[in-house]
């Protein structure tokens, strides 16, 4: 900026760069808390602090509504969270290993899903001198022979002695949760049952004419205009179940992700109808009779590929046999496998 009238003035994110002759030592944002005034010589002299890119950039929400899955590589979640943040990944980016499943909404920023995924993995990042983000690997062996403060020690500062009031807590034993995954393809996530019975072996689900139908609620025509044109109304979401109460596959274990959605079904001739994924477990169901008379449903089932949570497991790592209040537990959400869920819990453990 020109001025310091400028940068005052200005409304919205200004980009600054901190450079000692040709080399730039540093990139990132003007911090919004920047201060100025009038000194005594009645010059303007202004305070500016300088922000890193990641700290205004991955505040943001990672999607505006909705529910985003992760089911990929790390290297390629990490690309679409920069994406939504509008950060660039350097080129000299070392590669994160591992594969991630996380189910997010709309309420989780870029920066917690960056920071606790990374975590998981052994990595942190930062943005480099030139606002580009980096990873390093946590790696250490041992923090064993460290001294370790407690209240029995005095240490003196000046003419001042200054005592800890309370011992420092010693984990010697890590435990660590994570759910194991399983898969199955072309599975039975939904089923109206809507006045089934023996004539009706599905459902037997009427609608007059105009009616809609979201898979919670009827609508009249003039109901239905009414909640579509609402621009904040959010669509009915179904979660995907074990419909065909098949113990064997599923069992009562929660459905995570719900994708390549197949409808069956059977209807009268002016019901349009269609069940389509909506991110993670949910399904949108939307049914309308576009005819002049009353006509059914009688059976709506949607068929799709489910990642599912298949059991818990546990790792412990560290010394056996200690009391609880050396004992560190932690659930890990974003890594389900017991590879990576060992190599975690032996950094914590370290």
């Amino acid at each position: 900026c020109a001025a310091t009238e400028q940068i005052i003035s200005t409304d919205g994110d200004i980009e600054a760069q901190l450079s000692d002759g040709e080399d730039i030592l540093y990139t990132g944002f003007v911090s919004t808390s920047f201060s100025w005034a009038v000194t005594e010589h009645g010059e303007q002299a202004l305070k500016i602090t300088l922000e890193d890119r990641s700290t205004r950039l991955f505040a943001k929400p990672f999607i505006s509504s909705g529910h985003h899955f992760f089911n990929s590589s790390a290297d390629n979640a990490i690309r679409a969270v920069c994406a939504s943040a509008g950060v660039s990944i350097s080129s000299e980016a070392v590669s994160v290993p591992g594969t991630v499943t996380k189910l997010v909404d709309s309420s989780v920023s870029c920066r917690e899903i960056l920071t606790d995924m990374l975590y998981e993995l052994g990595h942190a990042f930062y943005c480099d001198n030139l606002g580009e983000l980096r990873f390093f690997k946590i790696d250490c062996t041992s923090v064993s022979g460290l001294p370790v403060l407690d209240k029995t020690k005095l240490y003196s500062s000046g003419s001042n002695v200054v005592s800890l009031s309370k011992k420092i807590r010693q984990f010697r034993s890590v435990r660590m949760t994570f759910q194991a995954l399983g898969t199955a393809t072309d599975y039975l996530v939904y089923r109206n049952a809507t006045d089934q019975d023996e004539s009706h072996p599905y459902c037997n689900l009427p609608l007059a004419p105009g009616e809609h139908f979201d898979g919670l609620e009827i609508y009249t025509a003039q109901e239905w205009a009414e909640e579509t044109v609402d621009e904040f109304r959010e669509d009915a979401l179904i979660e995907a179940c074990n419909a065909a109460s098949e113990s064997s596959i599923v069992g009562s274990n929660k459905i995570i992700s719900v994708s390549n959605v197949r409808m069956v079904a059977e209807k009268g001739t002016d019901i349009t109808a269609s069940i389509v994924a909506a991110g993670g477990p949910y399904l949108k169901i939307n049914a309308e009779n576009t005819g002049s008379s009353t006509q059914a449903i009688s059976r709506l089932d949607a068929y799709g590929s489910i990642v599912y949570e298949k059991s818990t497991e546990v790792i412990r790592t560290g010394v056996g046999g200690v009391t609880t209040d050396s004992l560190y537990t932690e659930e890990l959400s974003y890594i389900h496998t017991r590879e990576l869920a060992t190599r975690h819990a032996n950094l914590v453990n370290q």
